[in-house]
């Protein structure tokens, strides 16, 4: 139901670290529906409603960026998929796809309208990957958005 999500590439007693609701529907639930359970209670379902239409591009983006990296898991292309964030959390890689025997990978900025895309600020967080752990894989970049499912 919930689950640790690391960096990819980080420790496992890493302390960057953070958790969330890994089924789809708990997630909204928790989201949506739970906090607000008084505006149901009085039938302001209206309000609801607005809350949900607001902020559901949001919410679905995550699940977009979780629909492509099983994706790419399930092409056994990869060894490790995941997504990438600094300890400050400013800078963070939707998807990161590692093959690690021939040292390439992916790297993918996801949104849900594909004009939102750019190519220059994900080259961008590349450039501020750890060379450390990074600086041996050559990566292809990409921006995915529904449009590729």
């Amino acid at each position: 139901m919930a689950s640790r999500i690391r960096p990819i590439l980080a420790s496992p007693n890493s302390k960057i670290s953070s958790y969330e609701i890994t089924d789809p529907f708990l997630r909204f639930w928790f989201r949506f529906i739970c906090p607000y359970q008084a505006l149901i209670e009085s039938g302001q379902l209206r309000l609801l409603r607005e809350n949900i239409n607001t902020h559901y591009e949001q919410f679905t983006g995550r699940t977009l960026e979780r629909y492509f990296q099983a994706q790419l898991m399930e092409t056994g292309n990869y060894t490790l998929v995941g997504n990438w964030w600094d300890k400050q959390g400013g800078n963070e890689i939707d998807v990161v796809a590692l093959d690690e025997f021939s040292h390439t990978g992916l790297i993918a900025e996801v949104k849900r309208n594909e004009r939102k895309l750019s190519m220059s600020k994900l080259e961008e967080k590349v450039a501020r990957l750890p060379a450390g752990s990074f600086g041996k894989y050559h990566f292809e970049l990409k921006g995915l958005s529904i449009e590729n499912m």
